[in-house]
């Protein structure tokens, strides 16, 4: 978690143009926003059904906001939280 952070906030000081750091910032805190928000569904549902997709998409969405790509990240961390059936909150 904390090299996701790391990386995140470190792209956040590279961002080309305001309006595209508005954006990169908004994604970034969407990914470990919903990273904390998954990881508290997987320790609090160990028995649900869809929990190795969920697993998965956790890895690939993580990954993804790893990598920079955190459009792709949200969506799929978005898509696990479904999958144990959280609703996905922003703060």
């Amino acid at each position: 978690m904390r090299a996701v952070t790391v990386v995140l906030m470190s792209l956040l000081a590279v961002a080309p143009a305001s309006g595209a750091r508005a954006s990169l910032a908004k994604d970034a805190e969407l990914c470990i926003t919903f990273l904390k928000q998954l990881d508290e569904a997987i320790a609090t549902r160990p028995t649900a059904p869809n929990l190795a997709q969920a697993k998965t998409r956790r890895t690939l969405g993580a990954k993804a906001c790893e990598d920079g790509q955190h459009k792709a990240g949200v969506d799929q961390l978005r898509l696990a939280l479904r999958d144990l059936g959280v609703k996905p909150t922003a703060k």
